[in-house]
């Protein structure tokens, strides 16, 4: 089902958070006061991102190219996140893989 939210809050996982009529619906990659399109499952409280419709002021362009696809980071599309290229750990590659991957002690 598609349906156009307003996002009121980010959840624990930096999520947004719209409320819906069953309870609040988790949005990824949305923020705090924007509307958005979105395409939910009736019965889940989990929606995936459309369009963002009106977006919000402390939207900015995330600045890894592997935003959105590797799932390391959650908000480097909002400004006041306290995220620069000095935070990310050394330890992450150029393709995208990185700190979850851990060598084996011996």
């Amino acid at each position: 089902m598609r349906l156009e939210v307003r996002i009121e809050r980010l959840g624990a996982q930096g999520d947004g958070v719209a409320d819906g009529a069953q309870g609040p619906l988790f949005v990824p990659f949305a923020l705090p006061g924007e509307r958005v399109s979105i395409a939910v499952e009736p019965g889940s409280d989990r929606a995936d991102l459309i369009e963002v419709l009106e977006p919000s002021p402390d939207r900015v362009a995330p600045i890894c190219p592997h935003f959105g696809v590797c799932g390391g980071c959650a908000l480097q599309h909002l400004e006041a996140a306290p995220i620069s290229p000095g935070s990310v750990s050394s330890s992450w590659l150029p393709c995208g893989r990185g700190a979850s991957r851990r060598r084996s002690r011996r």
